[in-house]
């Protein structure tokens, strides 16, 4: 009856860890570049929590990019995105500088938010909205034709594209403390029914 007990209790665990393991838990990185919380770009920045703000107030949030492409970080933007209520985008405003408009391979920049509440808001007591961090990209291409005007070398095509990902507010998904509380309940799990026989 007990192994039957921790069979039950056991699957439910797995599916669950399975989920936070392999689901992706924030949405702040790319294979070409990925959006940090601390200089060192260690700490991968999953949400921004904006805190309470009142009318006509503006607040800053700063964060760092990282360039992980082989190929030239040649421009970032930010723009709010699922804006909720929807109403609220009319009192809202995002601005944005960047440290460097141009990042090698494995450079990183600050980027500063700057969140604006119109004075002017009403009937909005809470909003959330993801921040859509856009990169552009130029890679030269290695390949191409000898130029017919004798000046030497190679000339081709260059591979320009842009990368996006977002940044959700703070109350989405499930925090990292969270994460390994389950994690560690799935490796007990993993004890109780594979460790006793």
């Amino acid at each position: 009856m007990t192994r039957i007990f921790q069979s039950l209790l056991f699957f439910p665990l797995l599916l669950a860890a399975a989920l936070i393991i392999f689901l992706p838990t924030g949405r702040s990185q790319s294979p070409y570049f990925g959006c940090y919380s601390d200089s060192k770009c260690n700490t991968t920045l999953s949400s921004i929590d904006w805190g309470e703000l009142i009318p006509g107030e503006s607040v800053s949030y700063g964060f760092y990019v990282q360039n992980h492409a082989d190929a030239a970080l040649t421009g970032l933007s930010c723009q709010m995105l699922e804006v909720v209520p929807e109403q609220a985008d009319k009192f809202l405003r995002l601005d944005y500088s960047v440290s460097s408009k141009s990042l090698s391979t494995n450079e990183f920049a600050e980027v500063d938010l700057v969140l604006k509440v119109d004075p002017n808001i009403h009937d909005i007591k809470e909003f959330s909205f993801d921040v859509l961090v856009t990169a552009s990209f130029s890679e030269s291409s290695d390949g191409g034709t000898e130029p017919t005007d004798g000046s030497g070398g190679w000339e081709g095509p260059d591979h320009n594209w842009e990368e996006t990902v977002e940044i959700p507010p703070e109350d989405e998904g499930l925090s990292s403390g969270q994460q390994m509380v389950l994690v560690a309940a799935l490796f007990v799990c993993v004890y109780l029914f594979l460790g006793k026989k």
